[in-house]
């Protein structure tokens, strides 16, 4: 019975190392997800451009920035990344507004939450969710009208 035991734990023993390597290499190389954007600008009635996103350094230089038309992001609009050319496709957004919420007295806090469908960039994938929380400068007609940073104290994620 003991001869037994020390069979059964010696197949065990051996097998463990195999077993676990397969599933520490199960996922994909290309699986990034979770970038953030330390800053967000442009105006909301036109596009906005997520700046200083956290990529892999062999990408860094291609994929610091993006842009999207804000008006496409109801219907799915897509990110083109400033030096690569790449794209971020996004599904319909949801967009929503607690009104003030945590911006000065003259903004508006805008939510945007939206997934990724696709695209050619190389630092998202599909299954990823864009999502923001902005303040929105909310005034007359004029050069600050419309203006756009992120509320403070939190980033922009893809």
């Amino acid at each position: 019975m003991r001869r037994f035991v020390l069979v059964a734990a010696t197949a065990v023993s051996l097998c463990l190392p195999i077993s676990v390597g397969l599933v520490g290499n199960s996922s994909p190389a290309f699986a990034v997800s979770g970038l953030t954007c330390a800053s967000v600008s442009g105006r909301f009635n036109t596009s906005i451009t997520v700046r200083k996103c956290t990529v892999p350094s062999t990408d860094d230089k291609s994929y610091r920035s993006a842009s999207v038309v804000v008006s496409t992001l109801t219907t799915g609009g897509t990110f083109t990344w400033s030096k690569s050319g790449a794209t971020t496709t996004l599904g319909p957004a949801t967009i929503s507004s607690p009104g003030r919420g945590r911006c000065a007295s003259h903004d508006t806090e805008q939510d945007i939450t939206a997934s990724v469908t696709g695209g050619t960039s190389v630092v998202t994938g599909e299954g990823d969710t864009f999502s923001a929380a902005l303040c929105i400068y909310k005034t007359a007609p004029g050069y600050m009208s419309d203006m756009t940073k992120l509320v403070k104290g939190t980033t922009a994620t893809i």
